[in-house]
């Protein structure tokens, strides 16, 4: 069951990197650096698909897994002109870290990603659009929020697995309680 539940979230997270990446689509075609985000985004989707032979590693390779992602969506964001371009991507990888590392691990991943999508809309802002720091710190507080709630669901969904799981295992042990004494 543990397995079927991985697969399931690791497909979710394809989608939402997916529906990060669409919701561009229109202008990354009519970007002038439109080769190169389209090689980076090529390239987040490579490594993104190694995800079902890294899981199976040591968590060493998860977390140089989720860095190489991380650096190539901060590529992506400082070569596009849209500062939460990796916003939504991140959020793939929230998911994954929640489900194949320990919690504490998985919540200093999103604290992270949240540090380094808040210094890239920082910059992106202070690059192409000039500093307007109460907006780039309200979209970035809004992030960290969505973020922790990604954190929080997936904590909430583990313990629930586990509950279940526990209970499954107490409930075949009375049956066979309950077989021997008939």
């Amino acid at each position: 069951m543990a397995r079927h539940r991985e697969r399931i979230v690791y497909v979710v997270a394809w989608l939402i990197a997916l529906a990060g990446t669409l919701r561009y689509l229109g202008y990354i075609l009519g970007h002038p650096s439109r080769w190169l985000i389209l090689a980076l985004l090529a390239t987040f989707f490579v490594v993104l698909a190694t995800g079902p032979w890294i899981f199976r590693r040591p968590q060493k390779y998860m977390h140089i897994y989720l860095a190489v992602l991380t650096c190539i969506l901060v590529a992506l964001t400082m070569v596009t002109t849209i500062e939460d371009f990796a916003a939504i991507p991140f959020m793939s990888l929230i998911l994954l870290a929640m489900t194949h590392l320990p919690t504490r691990t998985g919540f200093r991943w999103i604290a992270i990603f949240c540090v380094i999508l808040i210094l890239c809309m920082i910059a992106h802002g202070l690059m192409y659009h000039g500093m307007n720091a109460g907006m780039i710190l309200l979209t970035a507080f809004l992030y960290l929020v969505i973020f922790l709630f990604f954190g929080a669901f997936m904590t909430i969904f583990r313990k629930l697995e586990t509950a279940r799981t526990e209970a499954e295992v107490a409930r075949e042990e009375s049956e066979e309680l309950l077989a021997e004494l008939q």
